[in-house]
């Protein structure tokens, strides 16, 4: 008879990364979870654990505490892999298939490409995923099929929203978030007819009255342009968010990644601004950033990492990088 391991034993205690960053609660940024030794490196015994209520709740209470959590030296493999792990985890898979602006292809299972709209030399800002929609995805799994060449970049980068928020009251922005939460954020992209960014692409339609349809059933409209291009507007989203376990504001959009986007594309491509339509104070948005940029953890990836964030907390961006890099990844409810 196989022995089934003990979920809590074959995880090394006080495991760490040199990147990892210490958060207001004392707790490791990202929390980082290894094999307690060789017999339990393996995706059997990883797999088995998380089947396990004890392994469950290992998990669970990890990424409760901090925010994301680094899973490294299990070695997974393939997308099967992966998608055998995503099976194990509490929570259905989120429908990316309408409004989504992120462009992905499904490779099997829960097991998706993470974006194949931004080309792997342009940087992705920080954001949180599918902030511009009513609903967003409560973790996203990312999977490092394979690293980037060395020091070519590529880093999935994270910040938590919490030490975001408390950053910018620190540094005297307490009136723009103050307005912020009770404004929130519009988003706006313009959208071409065809092919990635699309309007088509966006809806999962090529009938103008049926996108118009699906816009207004994820909270958001449409402005037809010339050309048959569409311009897509959200509905007022949050811009800050409460953590229903502790109370703590935390900051939960995708503000920064637009600046991001914006730094390299033509004007009037991704825009966000206050929900009445007035424009975000430009000190606010610098210091945004400069936050960021010095809270961000940026860790090398390694074959087989699995890193789960948890949406409603935590930010990620991705560096600027070069082929063969593939991070795979897949959205939880």
């Amino acid at each position: 008879m196989v022995q089934m391991p003990v979920a809590t034993t074959i995880f090394a205690t006080n495991s760490s990364i040199p990147e990892q960053k210490l958060l207001s609660n004392s707790a490791p940024f990202p929390a980082v979870l290894k094999p307690s030794s060789s017999e339990s490196s393996d995706k059997r015994s990883l797999l088995l654990a998380l089947e396990q209520p004890g392994g469950k709740s290992l998990l669970r209470n990890e990424l409760a505490r901090s925010g994301a959590v680094l899973l490294r030296g299990f070695n997974l493999d393939s997308a099967a892999d992966f998608d055998e792990l995503v099976q194990r985890l509490d929570g259905e898979e989120f429908p990316y298939s309408v409004g989504g602006e992120a462009t992905r292809q499904r490779v099997l299972g829960r097991v998706f490409t993470a974006n194949d709209g931004i080309p792997l030399h342009k940087p992705i800002g920080f954001h949180n995923e599918v902030a511009y929609l009513p609903n967003s995805p409560s973790r996203i799994v990312f999977f490092c099929q394979s690293p980037a060449p060395q020091e070519a970049g590529g880093s999935t980068l994270v910040a938590h929203g919490r030490t975001v928020y408390e950053k910018l009251v620190e540094s005297g922005h307490e009136h723009f978030l103050e307005e912020l939460s009770q404004k929130g954020v519009r988003y706006s992209k313009k959208l071409a007819q065809g092919g990635h960014g699309s309007w088509k692409s966006m809806f999962q339609t090529d009938d103008k009255l049926e996108a118009e349809q699906r816009a207004e059933k994820v909270g958001s409209r449409i402005e037809w342009l010339d050309n048959d291009e569409a311009r897509f507007i959200s509905n007022p989203c949050p811009g800050v968010k409460i953590n229903p376990h502790t109370g703590e504001k935390v900051w939960f959009n995708t503000i920064a990644g637009i600046q991001v986007f914006k730094a390299s594309a033509p004007p009037g491509s991704f825009d966000a601004y206050f929900g009445d339509c007035s424009p975000f104070p430009q000190d606010a948005l610098d210091a945004c950033l400069r936050i960021l940029d010095e809270e961000k953890v940026a860790f090398p990836w390694q074959k087989g990492d699995v890193l789960i964030v948890d949406n409603a907390n935590v930010l990620h961006a991705r560096q600027p990088s070069k082929r063969p890099r593939t991070v795979l990844v897949s959205l939880l409810k």
